[in-house]
């Protein structure tokens, strides 16, 4: 009798411990007042939040319903098929939820909507670019070719997953001239649009943009600093796959959160970056204040429709034609005058090329217009204008104070000193230096004759060889020729190296 009443109250105290343990597994997850179950499912379970999935064949999509169910949109015998989950590489899949704050989702992501893309109709790719083109242009003053290349770009951001790099989008200009119009136009339309504001702390967008690796996009994005800047490592890094960012944890900082920047970015500022590196990563835009009369100065309640309509056809468009574009048939461009890195950046766009073949002549054209940008851009910058500024010095093009009138002779200026570039600019001669050395130049000493006849050693600036002057040139002169090295700017070995 005493065995079965021990076994009978053993059974009542398993019941006990397993009710204990199961209240203890639901108190441990952070339930938000109105938050869906499926969200505390998905912490219970184990699930994978995944905002899309990419296979050898096909790509899955997150959409959401009118009641804010979300599911993956893929293709399937010719049609589009919706699943709560996906079971892939041994894991189970379910799409990413947007940030879920006072009982509702917070719309920051660009998200797809399930019915109407079960409503458009699939269009080939000449069709949908006609149809972004004609819509950019009711709400955005940009030039016939701009407005191409900014469809071209959005086009392309629903492929960026087969590249392994990427371009950003950069709209600049001061106050009131257009650019976050620009901003919000072009990235409505790419692949997953972050929208995060320039106040978002880096670390935010960094963990936001995490989750969806959409397109990031960042208005009033003026970081402060140059190289150093935390937002401009993540923008340098972020061109590139396989670069990774990495953050101590808050609440343990020997450990680490790892960080993948990867993405298309699409970006407004008034300002450039300080860091020149940066400069590079971007396709620049200046916007300008429009004299067009049909340009809403506000956006209209009907764009809202407008954008998801076309969202939705963008979608079916990438879905269909996913297994149509190899990332590794890029187009060659190598015989083009273009600089590697503008190449490196601007090529993966041409991954669209396959698709639209006939706007290969319009990507070249856009190569060349892009390197005349930076090129203009980089000889504004300080490396540039005291580049330009010797180079000017070199050739008599600028006046140099009457204490270095000896250095003036029938054939020329003899040598461009640091105290000269010093006083002419106002900066320190270690300050030129630094920034000289950067570019590829150096310092170096000499006897040399004055226009007096006298001789006597100095230090000048030099450029050690031709093929250094031409990737000088290159870089940072923005004349239509390439001039010679002019001789106040040879080094002593310059005609001794091979071209």
């Amino acid at each position: 009798m005493n065995s079965v009443t021990e076994l009978i109250a053993q059974i009542e105290a398993e019941k006990m411990n397993a009710t204990i343990n199961t209240q203890t597994a639901s108190d441990s997850v952070e339930k938000t007042a109105n938050e869906p179950e499926s969200k505390l499912d998905y912490k219970l379970s184990g699930n994978i939040e995944k905002a899309y999935i990419v296979t050898n064949d096909k790509i899955y999509l997150t959409v959401m319903d009118e009641a804010d169910n979300f599911s993956f949109a893929h293709l399937e015998n010719d049609g589009i098929k919706f699943e709560e989950m996906i079971h892939h590489n041994g894991k189970n899949l379910i799409p990413q939820k947007l940030p879920f704050h006072k009982g509702e989702y917070r719309k920051v992501v660009g998200i797809p909507q399930k019915s109407l893309i079960d409503r458009v109709k699939t269009m080939d790719t000449e069709e949908l670019f006609k149809e972004l083109t004609e819509h950019m242009e009711k709400y955005i003053d940009a030039s016939e070719m701009d407005i191409d290349m900014f469809a071209y770009y959005a086009m392309f951001t629903w492929f960026y997953p087969k590249t392994n790099t990427v371009a950003y989008l950069r709209f600049i200009a001061d106050t009131g001239k257009g650019k976050s119009r620009f901003l919000q136009v072009i990235s409505d339309l790419c692949f997953y649009p972050v929208n995060m504001a320039g106040a978002s702390s880096g670390n935010a967008m960094m963990r936001y943009n995490e989750e969806w690796h959409g397109t990031l996009v960042v208005d009033e994005c003026d970081p402060k600093g140059g190289a150093e800047d935390p937002l401009s490592k993540y923008f340098n890094l972020g061109f590139e796959r396989r670069n990774s960012v990495a953050k101590c944890k808050p609440s343990n900082f020997n450990e680490m959160d790892w960080f993948d920047p990867f993405c298309p970015k699409v970006i407004a500022m008034r300002k450039p970056f300080e860091d020149n590196a940066t400069e590079g990563r971007l396709i620049s835009i200046t916007t300008k204040e429009t004299r067009r009369k049909d340009i809403p100065v506000n956006l209209p309640p009907s764009y809202g429709k407008e954008v998801e309509r076309l969202r939705a056809l963008i979608t079916r468009w990438a879905l269909y034609n996913w297994d149509k574009v190899d990332g590794t048939k890029l187009y060659d461009c190598s015989h083009l005058d273009i600089e590697n890195r503008i190449k490196q950046i601007t090529v993966p766009l041409s991954l669209i090329c396959q698709l639209l073949p006939n706007k290969e002549k319009m990507l070249e054209e856009f190569l060349y217009r892009r390197q005349a940008e930076v090129k203009r851009a980089r000889s504004q910058s300080m490396e540039g204008m005291i580049f330009n500024h010797v180079y000017s010095l070199a050739i008599g093009e600028e006046r140099m104070g009457d204490e270095f009138h000896e250095f003036r002779t029938e054939g020329g200026l003899i040598a461009v000193t640091p105290t000269m570039v010093s006083k002419n600019l106002n900066i320190s001669t270690k300050t030129i230096a630094g920034y000289l050395q950067s570019i590829g130049m150096i310092s170096e000493s000499n006897r040399k004759e004055f226009a007096s006849g006298n001789k006597k050693v100095i230090r000048y600036y030099a450029v050690p060889d031709q093929s250094t002057w031409e990737e000088i040139i290159q870089r940072y002169w923005c004349g239509d020729n390439t001039p010679e090295c002019p001789q106040a700017l040879r080094s002593r070995s310059f005609d001794s190296f091979p071209n």
